[in-house]
């Protein structure tokens, strides 16, 4: 180690606490600048301290470009530990390691990489507790934590609500917060764990699902008996809160301002796109939403279902309120394709039987989705994602959902697509003395049966509106096509017509010009159209209005 320097040491380091909580006086951070090379695996001071580095990385701090600081000049932050000195009994670094997890198992098992991706759990920041000052690092009991079998938890455990908001101080803030994301350091139990934690009822301890755990207790003599518990963040985070003010109607008009500009990213538009919806759609969902001056999506944070009782293919978003019974569809970024993003329904009083778990539920704040447990979860069907601590971006704006096109069960997750004879027929509608042309979208309950209904008016500008009819408002005196039979020519030269036997689904059979059809419908059925199409009569005159609607059929 001889020659080597020192470079600039970081006084205040957040990310260090739980090494700093076991040696303090070993543990330096130390900074140096990309342009001068990567950090030195060991270091020599003034006092003739050795050092050897644990990790480092490039920083990402907010406001700034990946790995730079105020001027702009990228740098690494790199974490030594002190393994001999004057008045230092030596310490090997790796046996040290061991003594907190089987790093050597994983190492074996999965690689270096991923050995590299765990030693920086030992440097995860601790946010500050609500309403205070001191970092969210505690060193609790190992009898206060309990390993729970595997069950679709995907790296999210569950903590008492009374002991939460113990740990957070017991303010306001600390006993609106539901869920919080997590270090766990335990050589003598489980090991290293990673995820989150959401308040659940009727239990005493913290449980850890397997999934939770990223690296296994240790083999040798562990450090520790305790578990030290850093906290990351809590939930639901100052942006969901905003939120929920806005949902209930008591937000500042800055808050609802700067709300409205969070509009639905370029990622997002585009696996919309590809699950059928258009431009009009969504521009009149930003419309809609500056209207009422409240957008219907939001990131969520995903949690495992503390009550068990959400079935498979439901989810449950916390502080829409009992109101909202719809769809939702969801997705994780990075969202590039179709298959990223599904829709689900939102669990209800029928799905979750119990008055008691519906009322806990709805006790929850805005700000989580909340998945069910089984052997086939939701999140890994959405870009491979997981609950340890992902984002989910939720969209619940009716009209937006009803209008993405499903075209495999697990695009519709937990969704009953009602079938019907009316879906995709157009016809001519009047609505509030405006003239529409009406298409059936989808069905959305029987007894009484209930269609939802996009409406395009046209005047100096295309505008979409929905309405929910029933069969008899939207048949209104028509009949449905079932087959075209026949068709035959009336009359001479240019006012020659074109007419078809048509047979309706009332097994009446009659013969129809194409005149008359396009006065019932304002998209052509799809019998019509398959016949037109089969004997090629779409060059004549009056069938030539069915010509933009081929791409269609």
């Amino acid at each position: 180690a001889t020659g080597l320097t020192f470079p600039p040491t970081i006084t205040h380091d957040r990310r260090g606490y739980y090494f700093m909580m076991k040696w303090g006086n070993r543990m330096q951070p130390v900074k140096k600048y990309f342009c001068e090379g990567l950090p030195d695996k060991e270091l020599l001071n003034d006092h003739m301290i050795t050092y050897d580095m644990v990790y480092s990385e490039l920083v990402k701090r907010k406001g700034h470009g990946f790995g730079e600081d105020d001027l702009g000049r990228k740098y690494y932050k790199a974490y030594y530990f002190a393994v001999s000195g004057p008045s230092l009994p030596s310490i090997d670094l790796s046996t040290l390691l061991l003594t907190i997890g089987d790093f050597e198992k994983l190492t074996l098992e999965d690689g270096p990489h991923k050995t590299i991706a765990r030693l920086k759990l030992l440097f995860s920041s601790a946010c500050n507790a609500p309403n205070d000052n001191y970092p969210c690092l505690y060193e609790l009991d190992v009898e206060k934590f309990e390993i729970i079998e595997e069950c679709g938890h995907l790296g999210c455990g569950y903590i008492p609500q009374d002991m939460l908001v113990e740990l957070l101080g017991k303010s306001q803030r600390a006993q609106r917060a539901h869920a919080v994301q997590v270090r766990l350091f335990s050589p003598s139990k489980f090991g290293i764990g990673k995820g989150m934690l959401v308040v659940k009822k009727g239990i005493d301890k913290i449980q850890i699902p397997k999934s939770m755990i990223k690296v296994e207790r240790s083999k040798t003599t562990p450090l520790h008996t305790n578990v030290v518990l850093v906290i990351t963040e809590v939930f639901p985070s100052s942006r969901c809160e905003e939120m929920a003010k806005i949902l209930r109607g008591n937000a500042t008009a800055k808050q609802k301002r700067a709300h409205l500009t969070k509009h639905l990213s370029s990622m997002v538009e585009n696996v919309l796109y590809a699950k059928g919806l258009s431009r009009e759609i969504i521009d009149q969902y930003i419309d809609n939403s500056n209207e009422q001056g409240c957008n219907n999506h939001c990131h969520l944070i995903g949690v495992a279902d503390p009550t068990s009782m959400i079935p498979e293919g439901c989810v449950f978003i916390t502080g829409l309120g009992k109101r909202f019974l719809g769809n939702v569809f969801l997705t994780r970024y990075p969202c590039t394709e179709a298959k990223d993003g599904l829709v689900a329904r939102q669990a209800g009083m029928n799905e979750i039987k119990t008055d008691d778990m519906y009322a806990f539920l709805h006790s929850f704040p805005f700000g989580l989705v909340i998945f069910p447990l089984c052997e086939s979860p939701l999140p890994p069907k959405m870009n491979d994602g997981d609950l340890d601590g992902d984002l989910y971006f939720a969209l619940w704006d009716h009209q937006v959902v009803c209008n993405i096109i499903i075209d495999d069960d697990e695009d519709f997750i937990g969704v009953e697509t009602l079938k019907d004879s009316l879906i995709n027929i157009g016809f001519t509608l009047i609505k509030n003395e405006e003239k529409y042309d009406g298409v059936v979208l989808r069905k959305l309950q029987e007894n009484p049966d209930k269609y939802l209904v996009q409406g395009t008016r046209n005047n100096k500008t295309t505008k979409l509106e929905y309405f929910e009819l029933t069969r008899d408002e939207i048949l209104d005196g028509r009949d449905l096509v079932r087959k075209v039979i026949s068709h035959r020519m009336k009359g001479n030269g240019s006012s020659a017509r074109t007419q078809l036997l048509i047979k309706w689904e009332t097994d009446k059979e009659s013969w129809n010009s194409m005149p008359d059809i396009r006065k019932m419908f304002s998209t052509p059925p799809e019998a019509v159209m398959e016949y037109v199409l089969q004997h090629s009569l779409l060059g004549l005159k009056d069938c030539k209005w069915m010509k933009k609607f081929v791409g269609d059929s």
